[in-house]
């Protein structure tokens, strides 16, 4: 079997194409005295961190995915993202995913927390747990999973979405800012965390083509069947699935500075 292997059965169908292609209005602005999470939801290579770097350079406060993380940890077979990618031996898969997770949440916490003490109003983050879990479970349905390594890994996303207690990192669709019981481990915090989601939304062909330009080592092995079964997945979650997600197409080649005004608005409106 492949790194890719991909199965028509275990593709979703695809979603109907009822979503408009770009948002003409910002998003809300926070409310008073709250911090807004963004969390930038797309398939690989959909304009996520061009749009992200966009956004720091106006003076906002980022979080990319721990992608230099996962290219550090490594042993004689090379780094952890790269075996990822390339081999789909036993345990390959679990190991990357596990690990994704945790550094990803570690760093969304480090940087909530430097943003609450900051002061800041909005934080942009790429990706969520969400979409964390949306790779995990191509793994599972790809075969790259065994059924224990599926049984841990769901019940660890669990347990880190309920550490980090923030909203929009549960796995349930539509479930950003659930009800807990005051006895639950909490992440200090203040002030009050709201989170929306923004999700770019970018056709497989399109996103191919920028991952090969881009030149990412671990990347260039990466077949646009494995990009097309993301984009089902991204389609059927965040359209159909979580709600309240602003969409905006990033194929037809937008400006990055159009595309951040629609989120964030005017580069001169950071608060």
């Amino acid at each position: 079997m492949g790194p890719f292997p991909i199965h028509s059965s275990q593709i979703p169908k695809e979603a109907p194409d009822k979503a408009p292609g770009h948002s003409p209005m910002p998003c809300a602005p926070p409310p008073p005295g709250a911090l807004c999470v963004y969390f930038i939801e797309g398939n690989i290579a959909s304009g996520k961190t061009t749009l992200l770097a966009e956004l720091e350079r106006r003076g906002h406060a980022v979080v990319r995915e721990p992608v230099g993380v996962w290219q550090r940890v490594r042993d004689s077979g090379g780094s952890l993202l790269q075996r990822f990618y390339a081999d789909s031996g036993p345990g390959i898969a679990h190991m990357f995913q596990s690990f994704a997770l945790l550094s990803h949440a570690a760093a969304l916490r480090a940087a909530v927390e430097a943003a609450c003490a900051r002061g800041e109003r909005r934080l942009f983050v790429e990706r969520s747990l969400q979409s964390d879990r949306l790779f995990a479970e191509k793994c599972r349905d790809a075969g790259r999973f065994s059924a224990l390594e599926w049984s841990t890994y769901a019940e660890a996303f669990d347990m880190v979405a309920a550490l980090l207690n923030l909203p929009g990192t549960s796995g349930t669709p539509g479930a950003d800012d659930p009800e807990q019981d005051e006895d639950e481990p909490r992440m200090p915090r203040t002030p009050r965390i709201v989170s929306r989601r923004i999700y770019l939304r970018c056709a497989p062909e399109t996103a191919h083509a920028r991952l090969r330009a881009r030149g990412r080592h671990e990347e260039q092995e990466v077949p646009i069947s494995y990009l097309a079964d993301m984009h089902v997945r991204h389609e059927a979650f965040f359209l159909h699935g979580a709600g309240g997600v602003q969409v905006l197409g990033t194929d037809d080649q937008a400006s990055t500075s159009a595309l951040a005004d629609a989120i964030a608005g005017p580069a001169r409106s950071r608060r």
